[in-house]
This record gives C-alpha cells, structure tokens and sequence, in this order.
C-alpha cells in the first residue's frame, strides 16, 4: 500500500478467487478493500475484480464470480460493503 514517503495513490487491479469458493473469495475481496480504503490521505482508490463474468463452464476460467447455475456468486457481494 501506499507509504507516506511515497504518497501515491493505490488501486488493486486483476483480483479474483477460486469461483467454487465463494465465501473464501468474499472475505478476501472485503479485506482487500477494507486495507485500500485504509491507505493514507484516501489514496486508496479501489479493486478491480479481473472477469467476474467468465463462468468457468464455457470459458473455463476459474476464478470468476459466476456461478454454474449462471449467475453471480456471493463473491460479488463483497463490492456492496460500506
């Protein structure tokens, strides 16, 4: 994160978690974002979830937010903590 010898802004890009984990990947994206809002002087800017969408059972990536019945997982809950 950002170091007040340094003073720049901080936004964590390309995240994502295991989709057949949701709950695992709901606390680590609420814990990533509780430690960007915390950067010093609000220079936490934000996290970007890296293709939620990519269900795994037709892109066949694993670490989407999309669940098999084709909707989002809890996971993306995790952007609607304040």
């Amino acid at each position: 994160m950002s170091t007040p010898r340094h003073g720049k802004e901080v936004m964590v890009v390309e995240i994502g978690g295991e989709d057949t984990r949701p709950d695992n990947t709901y606390e680590m994206l609420v814990a990533v974002q509780k430690k960007v809002k915390a950067v010093p002087g609000k220079k936490g800017l934000g996290v970007i979830y890296w293709e939620p969408e990519g269900a795994r059972s037709w892109s066949k990536y694993p670490l989407s937010a999309w669940g098999e019945d084709g909707r989002p997982t809890r996971a993306l809950d995790a952007f609607l903590v304040k």
